[in-house]
């Protein structure tokens, strides 16, 4: 069924308080975890959803400002998380969201569309099966993405999102992120910039909003859903990086030139494949030795274009098979253009935005000494862009894995596959220009896929209206306090000290007809919830009686007008507990003897 094209007042802005805090900027994390989840309960789901506060652009925009604050101030690190939500079309599905988004590798899954990738796998009677992590085989419906400058910041949040949820969701997988590229390159250079969002760098592409945000200027699908509007699809995969074998690779094979050592060969045979120096310096500006300085300077790193003269068959400078030429080709493809007036051209129109980070441990002497993995590690990949058969489909399929790209007409060569991530289903690849006039065998992929999947990330408008269900009222939360104190009064000889001899607190009782709507819900999602009450200006803090934070500091603001006071520690402190349900009576004489079911309640006793 048509549906109506997005009504854009002005196609051409962005409001940043709409969009998902990562889409475009980024989030700025030293750490990350993805938390992959199928919905058990719609319902539920939608209840919990619409108390969610989701990082905004305009919050990242203002995070960034505060850590810059932070740094020339104190120096240290601003103790911040962020939270962004996406939902595959499984996750759609499940929350009776039919409508087409106008994206067929998002409609059939990143699993559909695993053989064309060139992921490795086996193929029987039942057709291809991609060597994948289970879970990502199995069903996914969404996926918390999680960010801060520590595990603590990144471990709190992700406790807080879990107990919001709690019963509406089952976990299936979780992913953790942190450091630098483990084949050691410098990464993240040639992102492009949004149009109208900040300014730009030398060099740097620009691109229209709707490259990446629905319903933008230059969007390629123009008929999709009002709620679209400003949504970005997310292509996640995980992939594992084989460094010690790459490393090996590189050492077995170094370019030989007048002057080079064999160490100093094998790093410029590392920096053609890539097509930058570890250092992130740009070969096609430094062909024959790294250049750190060049690398530091953001006017200059990203600030090229690749030469179009007859005759460079032998690719001096950049091969055409380097990785960066192959997923970023910028003006190579500009003799395809028949329309020099239009604003995006071929490489624009396919651009995306990568926001992933690596995950796994750094390599360990025992594997560099015999040059074999024996963890998993690599990059947990993430790209945005409004539509994935342009984006990260498109680049991956025509471009990283296409032998005959870029197709410039005057060259006389076959470029190969990309070096890096270039797949064919497992199989050994040629690439070409690793040194003049050679054709280079790569025995074996030195990135491997171990899955993914397909995401939408809605706006907040839409998470807030198309996605959520009505919040649970406080009336829908009450539950019977039955709890009584336990232990002695306090005595003289505690009140002159200052200091707890003998053990004395509350015997902590409450009944409801569900733990996920009452007690726990209480105390997760308001008692220890920092942002509870996310209508209001301001952050309230931790309920400083019973809110907890793992026995660390917490702050509380209101105990004077416009006052944050710091709790030093938990005055409450849980000694353990746990949940029961306590039958009817009926129930006991009937079920528990063998018989029938009636009428039921639960109990969550908690002990504090």
């Amino acid at each position: 069924m048509s549906q109506t094209p997005l009504a854009v007042p002005n196609p051409n802005t962005v409001d940043l308080a709409n969009v998902q805090g990562d889409v475009i900027l980024g989030f700025p994390k030293k750490k990350e975890e993805f938390v992959f989840f199928v919905i058990r309960d719609a319902a539920k789901f939608k209840r919990s959803l619409a108390t969610l506060k989701v990082t905004t652009t305009a919050d990242v925009v203002k995070a960034r400002k505060d850590i810059e604050e932070t740094k020339s101030k104190e120096g240290g690190l601003l103790s911040l998380a962020f939270l962004n939500i996406a939902f595959s079309k499984k996750g759609l599905d499940a929350l009776g969201i039919t409508e087409d988004l106008g994206d067929q590798p998002f409609a059939l899954g990143q699993f559909k569309d695993a053989k064309d990738l060139g992921d490795d796998g086996v193929t029987d009677a039942q057709g291809f099966h991609p060597l994948w992590e289970k879970a990502f085989e199995s069903r996914v419906d969404g996926v918390f993405v999680i960010a801060g400058e520590s595990w603590l910041s990144v471990t709190a949040k992700i406790v807080e999102v879990l107990g919001t949820f709690a019963s509406s969701i089952r976990v299936v997988y979780r992913l953790k992120g942190s450091g630098h590229e483990h084949f050691g390159w410098e990464d993240g250079i040639s992102n492009p910039a949004v149009k109208g969002i900040g300014g730009h760098l030398p060099g740097q592409r620009v691109v229209p909003p709707g490259v990446i945000l629905c319903g933008k200027a230059e969007d390629p699908v123009a008929n999709r859903p009002e709620w679209a509007l400003e949504g970005s699809f997310l292509a996640f995969r995980q992939l594992e990086q084989l460094v010690p074998e790459f490393h090996k690779f590189l050492a077995d094979n170094p370019i030989t030139l007048p002057g080079l050592t064999r160490e100093q060969g094998s790093e410029l045979l590392g920096a053609r494949l890539v097509g930058r120096w570890k250092s992130g310096a740009p070969i096609q500006l430094s062909p024959t030795h790294d250049d750190p300085e060049l690398a530091k300077n953001p006017d200059e790193n990203n600030n090229f274009v690749y030469p179009q003269a007859p005759g460079d068959e032998g690719q001096t400078e950049c091969p055409y098979a380097a990785h960066i030429r192959k997923t970023n080709p910028r003006n190579d493809l500009d003799f395809l253009e028949r329309d020099p007036s239009r604003p995006v051209n071929a490489v624009q129109k396919s651009s995306i935005i990568r926001a992933g980070i690596p995950y796994g441990p750094e390599v360990t002497p025992d594997e560099k000494h015999t040059n074999f993995s024996e963890f998993h590690r690599g990059l947990a990949f993430v790209s945005y862009q409004s539509s994935l058969s342009k984006g990260f489909q498109f680049i991956q399929k025509s471009w990283a894995n296409a032998p005959n790209f870029p197709p410039v007409a005057q060259k006389k060569v076959e470029a190969g596959f990309d070096p890096i991530i270039g797949q064919k289903n497992g199989q050994s690849r040629e690439t070409l220009g690793t040194s003049a006039g050679s054709q280079l065998t790569l025995p074996r992929d030195f990135v491997i896929s171990r899955g993914g999947e397909y995401f939408f990330s809605p706006s907040i408008k839409a998470l807030k209206t198309k996605f959520a269900g009505s919040p649970l009222h406080a009336l829908d939360l009450y539950f019977i306090r039955a709890g009584i104190p336990y232990g002695p009064e306090v005595s003289l000889n505690e009140k002159h000290e200052n200091h707890t001899e003998h053990s004395r607190g509350l015997a902590f009782i409450s009944y409801r007809g569900s733990l996920a709507e009452g007690f726990q819900f209480l105390q997760i999602s308001w008692a220890n919830n920092t942002r509870f009450l996310p209508q209001k200006q301001v952050t309230p803090g931790f309920d400083p009686i019973v809110g907890q934070n793992n026995g660390q500091a917490r702050e509380s603001l209101g105990s004077e007008a416009g006052s944050q006071l710091t709790l030093p520690r938990d005055f409450v402190v849980s000694r353990g507990g746990e949940h029961f349900f306590s039958p009817s009576i009926n129930t006991l004489k009937t079920k528990f003897a063998g018989l029938s079911t009636a009428r039921t309640a639960r109990i969550s006793i908690y002990c504090v």
